[in-house]
């Protein structure tokens, strides 16, 4: 693993760690059991899964095309406001375009996420038991 790519996951990490945080300050509070604390840690995991886990997979789905629909119509909608008389690309340009633009997604916010979301469900499984 290259430099870049562990300075990202170290970011990632500690994203996930500030999250978890905050996920502590909305969550139920309490000391007791072993069992609540599970609860408690559940919650907290949960947080950085959902929020890091998602953006990591709105990125895998728009790096194959799946939003270009969208940017094209918002690009022809500024297009008519804007530039009154000049012809726009059309859709089958502007997706060749974006094709050569396109290098990947963000894998590091997926796989933080994915594993914040197995501890959220290993605490819930204690939690449960």
């Amino acid at each position: 693993m290259d430099k870049k790519k562990l300075v990202s996951y170290i970011v990632w990490i500690l994203l996930a760690l500030l999250l978890f945080g905050l996920g502590g300050r909305f969550s139920r509070q309490g000391t007791g059991s072993f069992q609540t604390l599970m609860g408690y840690l559940s919650d907290c995991f949960l947080f950085p899964a959902v929020l890091e886990g998602g953006l990591g997979a709105l990125s895998w789905i728009a790096s194959h095309g799946s939003f270009d629909m969208l940017g094209y119509a918002f690009s022809r909608l500024a297009n008519t406001f804007f530039h009154f008389r000049q012809e726009g690309e059309t859709f089958y340009d502007y997706k060749m375009r974006k094709e050569e633009q396109r290098d990947g997604f963000l894998v590091q916010p997926l796989v933080v996420g994915g594993i914040c979301l197995a501890l959220s469900l290993l605490c819930l499984l204690l939690f449960l038991a």
